[in-house]
């Protein structure tokens, strides 16, 4: 349907959009953030609202309202490994790249696989106590990845100790999705922003200098001798931030770590990202995360990723 002055008309659903429209006497001026403020407070009609540019004012750009799911929270923390950066692409082509040629079939995939889910499952597993050391992640990387290759029936040698060293400083080397950088400055005009992340503090510091990430915080399972899930790290993360954990959201690719963030009260924040979720589709578990996470971003919403995100918490950039 055509508008009196020929023009499309601007649909408002949701996110709502503004657009320019004729000075009114005894109003503020048509460009002021007080009235767009006004307007987007009253107007919550369900059905389609349609407001058309006047011909006669030039063209003011469409102001995006961000979703107000994580009103309150003052501060991001972001899990790193799958949500922030890809970590498969690079360890599996180093992995291709240092194995003897009589080792060139080898599952390297698979190989990279076991390596990140060993990793998960010791970080999963760590109680921190005097008995129990704490142990980093470069450490567990270099002795998880001797225990696979007994795993996998390839000699102890396969890759020289200059090799191993090598291969355990390749996490420390990781490609952000194309989203993460972009993603994550256009949030810091709204959040403070933190890794929280299992790896320790030296391969934090790398990915977010290499990454060009751009962190206000770096929370490492290094600061607090343990590991996530465990309370004391995502309280430890509140404790340097200093708020409370109802004015931190938990961004994660993965359920298990924002299960755990949501007990302790923080909101959550879903990234979806290919081949990242541990929990299974059809299991009754992720059904029920959809009730309690504060805000989802699917695959195919959006932009996708941190990007999306932006997009829903700072407001579209047109």
């Amino acid at each position: 349907m055509q508008s009196p002055q020929g023009r499309e008309p601007v649909s408002l659903n949701q996110p709502l959009h503004l657009r320019a429209f004729p000075a009114l006497p005894g109003w503020p001026n048509h460009s002021s953030p007080h009235l767009y403020s006004l307007l987007n407070q009253i107007m919550t009609f369900s059905s389609p609202f349609h407001i058309t540019h006047h011909p006669l004012l030039p063209p003011i750009p469409i102001i995006t309202m961000p979703d107000p799911s994580l009103t309150g929270v003052k501060a991001l923390t972001f899990d790193i490994f799958g949500t922030v950066v890809n970590w498969r692409p690079h360890i599996i082509s180093t992995l291709r790249a240092l194995a003897p040629p009589t080792f060139k079939e080898v599952d390297w995939p698979l190989f990279a696989l076991k390596w990140r889910l060993s990793h998960g499952k010791f970080c999963g597993s760590y109680l921190p106590s005097p008995s129990n050391p704490f142990k980093t992640t470069d450490s567990h990387h270099r002795d998880s990845l001797r225990a696979l290759l007994t795993e996998f029936s390839l000699p102890p040698d396969t890759f020289s100790p200059s090799q191993i060293e090598l291969l355990v400083q390749t996490w420390h080397e990781l490609t952000p999705w194309p989203d993460s950088a972009a993603g994550i400055a256009r949030l810091k005009k709204r959040f403070k922003t933190a890794m929280l992340s299992d790896g320790n503090k030296s391969c934090l510091e790398d990915l977010n200098r290499n990454g060009h990430l751009g962190y206000d915080e770096i929370c490492s399972s290094e600061d607090f001798k343990a590991y996530k899930p465990h309370p004391s790290v995502y309280l430890g993360a509140c404790q340097k931030l200093g708020l409370e954990p109802k004015e931190v959201a938990m961004a994660a690719a993965h359920l298990g770590d924002l299960a755990a963030a949501h007990k302790l009260g923080f909101k959550t924040v879903y990234v979806e990202r290919p081949d990242e979720e541990r929990w299974g589709l059809d299991e009754e578990r992720y059904e029920k995360a959809k009730e309690w996470v504060d805000l989802w971003v699917g695959l195919d919403d959006g932009k996708g990723g941190l990007e999306e995100v932006a997009n829903r918490l700072v407001g579209e950039e047109e």
